[in-house]
């Protein structure tokens, strides 16, 4: 089989020999992204795997849970009519993360600060070429995932390229990435890369029903999850997770119909404040995760499909949200997490968002 990236869409352009789907039975419990799990799937089945590829899309639509059963289906030791089987020593020790020739590379701790580093660096990728260049422990491929690599920096990204350009025979390489533009065009070039876009509601709810939920919480959920299945898998595991999503989206409703003054004054009760401002970032990009769930919410209200809502805010919070004041708030909190990207305090980024909404 070829693929080829043309925009979001993968177009499958050929198929040689047997149909592989009759010869292999796979279990990958994966929510969505159909084209991408089969082409995934008939790589295997027809040895066709390739070096190096890029799972590029927003966080939270599937691109790890993917990765995941990619790897264990080319580890799996199983015996039994399905692959992978989750049970085998293989499978767990890559669900442990404790696999010893699956490499994983991010962004990691400063030691001396005790924040996360914004850059992936030149000595995390030189080490994991002499990994990849040493023979595999058990026998078999050598993986190795490089986790947000969107935050390679300048020299970090040259050396992953030095890598790519001599492929080394059953080695992997995955890159998740969120912001596919920040990849240098000579690494793209040399990998396959599988745009994931967010899952329709229907298939979401479909899955949260296979998984024993309520048709209406399962309804609820998939109009909350913006169309990302980690968000509604969360959702069901965590009810804590559930329960600050809903408050989120109701302060979201609150702070829309304030004047500016009371919502300056609210500020400050939205989040709890870390000193480690990586840890801010992080709770900030999800309060904007839940924000736009709200914000979907008055899209929803505005053009009366009042029953598409997840959280029923009352008429009353539409009473100051025209459709260009929804539309404008959008591009805000897009705009703010592009802030974040660029090291701006995460207190300013949300204090300006508040301002302007």
């Amino acid at each position: 089989m070829v693929a080829k990236e043309v925009g979001f869409v993968l177009i499958f352009t050929h198929m040689t020999g047997e149909n592989w789907e009759e010869k292999h039975k796979f279990l990958w419990e994966v929510c969505g992204h159909e084209k991408i799990v089969s082409y995934l799937k008939s790589a295997i089945a027809t040895d066709r795997v390739n070096h190096a590829y890029i799972f590029a899309g927003p966080s939270g639509l599937g691109k790890a849970t993917v990765a995941d059963r990619f790897i264990k289906t080319l580890y799996c030791q199983g015996q039994g009519e399905y692959k992978p089987c989750g049970q085998c020593p293989a499978c767990r020790q890559v669900e442990a993360h404790t696999h010893p020739d699956v490499y994983r590379v991010g962004r990691v701790i400063n030691e001396k600060t005790g924040k996360f580093y914004r850059e992936i660096v030149i000595d995390q990728m030189r080490d994991l070429k002499m990994k990849l260049s040493q023979g595999t422990l058990l026998s078999s491929w050598k993986i190795a995932i490089i986790e947000d690599a969107d935050y390679l920096n300048v020299n970090a990204a040259n050396s992953l390229l030095k890598v790519l350009e001599e492929p080394t025979r059953k080695t992997v390489i995955i890159l998740l990435v969120s912001d596919l533009s920040q990849m240098l065009k000579t690494i793209t070039s040399r990998v396959q890369v599988l745009n994931f876009l967010p899952v329709s509601h229907d298939e979401i709810k479909d899955y949260l029903l296979s998984q024993e939920i309520s048709n209406d919480k399962a309804q609820r959920i998939a109009n909350l999850s913006l169309g990302k299945p980690r968000l509604a898998i969360k959702m069901i595991e965590d009810n804590d997770y559930y329960n600050t999503v809903t408050t989120d989206i109701k302060s979201f409703g609150e702070i829309f119909e304030l004047d500016m003054f009371s919502r300056l004054k609210k500020m400050d009760s939205l989040l709890d404040w870390d000193k480690d401002e990586s840890i801010n970032i992080s709770r900030l990009n999800l309060l904007f995760d839940h924000w736009l769930m709200g914000l979907r919410d008055l899209i929803m209200l505005s053009t009366n499909n009042s029953r598409l809502m997840a959280i029923v805010a009352g008429e009353r919070s539409l009473a100051a949200g025209t459709a260009n004041r929804l539309l404008r708030v959008y591009d805000l909190i897009s705009t703010a997490r592009g802030l974040l990207d660029r090291n701006i305090s995460s207190k300013n980024v949300l204090e300006n968002l508040i301002i302007n909404i």
